[in-house]
């Protein structure tokens, strides 16, 4: 017996993509060969700022190591040193609701696959499967509609129809996989001021022939390998067309990582802090602008601040618990988390609290936060407030404006995306830097590290080789409550909606 269904429109277009500066992006080719087997890293240390060796205010004032703007970014627009690549191993992480079942054998997609939550084709959908990605089978079982193959149980409360998979070859991989650090392509976007060409083979492009001319303002194209071929670095897509890198602008994603609240647990008495004032953060020797500036910290830079404010004629102010002062519209502080407003939270549920006045994510399990960061939320459209259940996941997926809109922009693979409330999600924005601050079009916006980080803590869970997952009764969206400040937000959770198709 099948589960009464409602239909979901799968509406996941417009979501947010920020146009306005500053974009990691850089304008002239690397000059070695990085192939996408070849890490692209950089010494990514984290720096707490009671450890740091700040600069005295009176030396002249120069970029650092960690980030240096291109000339033009004025003070308020933060953007990523574009000189080196920063793309650092994603530590593996436990993989979600483990079997415990030893898989009856592997198979490969051979064309993307519909999981269903029941060996019938007119079933709900639970999940896809990539063409091309291995799978788990844990059991052959009777169903509806697939007489060639016959249906699997694939775990995970899915059920896959066999007739178009093949024995694997390679053992199930966690989507997306990662092809440098935690992204699964190299993006870039067309200039301004030039159109890009584009062969449709490698074989064309070394061939000589004519390419086509391509010019899609606001598009951000991703690519799955970038090596040197015929004297340029070439960009190849999923299709295998050929673009070159001199053409277009490349995108660097952010450096910037939240923290593990467990491992890194923040003093008692104090709180947890953030610098975003670009490219630095004065400290000053007492809560008055005209005070003397002591020292200087780093954007993005952690800190630790006595909670109580310090409010004078020259505004609001905090007092670093190693001394000086920073004003309060430079930081951004973790605020205690209070409890949901009722008594469903279990010690060992997971939910999510965005804070949309001080732009900071916190995981919480129970009552406890985990692990915390920055985010961007909606300034060009509001995020909606409220209690919501996370419905979708997606390994990766495209986004794109409404038609008409002011502001045109699509995304061909937005990673890490969870959606929540109709076309709004949690995902890695690697186009900015500016996490701490309103950018996006209404969806929030972590880091690719700390969007890798919260995907994989999250329900509904994918197993391995699932592009996307829907909720289930049996397995969940994790709870997101957004709010400003201490405001008390609604419950706009509803009963899991199936999707047909």
């Amino acid at each position: 017996m099948l589960p009464a269904v409602g239909l979901l429109a799968l509406l996941m277009p417009a979501c947010d993509h920020a146009s306005a500066p500053p974009t990691t992006t850089e304008s002239e080719p690397a000059p070695a060969l990085l192939d996408v087997t070849q890490d692209e890293r950089v010494d990514a240390e984290r720096v707490s700022a009671m450890r740091l060796v700040v600069s005295d205010a009176s030396a002249p004032a120069v970029a650092t190591s960690r980030l240096d703007p291109p000339a033009t970014v004025a003070p308020s627009q933060p953007a990523l040193d574009i000189d080196v690549e920063f793309e650092p191993e994603l530590e593996p992480e436990d993989e979600p609701l483990p079997s415990d079942r030893e898989p009856l054998e592997l198979r490969t997609a051979k064309q993307h696959l519909t999981v269903r939550i029941a060996p019938d084709h007119r079933a709900p959908i639970r999940a896809r499967i990539a063409s091309g990605e291995a799978f788990e089978v844990f059991e052959r079982v009777q169903g509806r509609g697939c007489s060639v193959g016959g249906w699997a149980d694939v775990g995970n409360g899915g059920f896959v129809c066999l007739s178009r998979t093949r024995p694997a070859t390679q053992a199930p991989r966690m989507m997306p996989v990662a092809r440098q650090g935690v992204l699964p392509f190299y993006f870039a976007r067309n200039r301004l001021d030039q159109p890009a060409r584009r062969w449709k083979s490698m074989r064309s492009y070394l061939r000589g022939d004519q390419p086509t001319m391509v010019y899609e303002l606001g598009r951000d194209y991703a690519f799955t390998s970038r090596r040197r071929e015929g004297g340029q670095i070439v960009l190849t897509d999923k299709r295998g067309r050929i673009m070159l890198e001199r053409d277009l602008d490349r995108m660097r994603p952010s450096r910037f990582e939240g923290r593990d609240l467990v491992a890194e647990p923040v003093p008692e008495g104090e709180q947890l802090a953030w610098t975003v004032d670009w490219p630095r953060t004065a400290i000053h020797a007492a809560a008055d602008p005209e005070a003397k500036s002591i020292a200087t910290l780093d954007y993005h830079l952690e800190i630790f601040v006595r909670p109580e404010p310090l409010r004078t004629a020259s505004g609001t102010w905090f007092e670093l618990t190693g001394g000086g002062f920073v004003r309060a519209r430079d930081i951004r502080r973790l605020q205690p988390v209070e409890p949901l407003a009722d008594d469903e939270v279990t010690a060992d549920e997971l939910w999510i609290d965005v804070d949309l006045d001080q732009q900071v994510l916190t995981v919480v399990r129970g009552q406890t936060p985990i692990f915390t960061t920055l985010i961007s939320s909606g300034l060009k459209g509001p995020t909606p407030r409220g209690v919501f259940r996370i419905n979708k996941k997606e390994a990766f997926g495209s986004m794109t404006s409404s038609p008409g809109a002011s502001e045109a922009y699509a995304v061909e693979a937005v990673p890490y995306v969870q959606y929540f409330h109709e076309g709004i999600a949690l995902h890695s924005a690697y186009w900015h830097d500016r996490f701490g601050f309103k950018i996006s079009h209404g969806c929030v916006n972590l880091s690719p590290r700390d969007a890798a980080h919260v995907y994989s803590l999250t329900g509904p869970h994918a197993s391995k080789g699932w592009m996307e997952v829907f909720e289930d009764e049996g397995d969940l969206g994790t709870r997101v409550r957004v709010h400003e400040g201490r405001e008390v937000v609604a419950d706009r959770r509803g009963p899991v909606v199936y999707v047909e198709g």
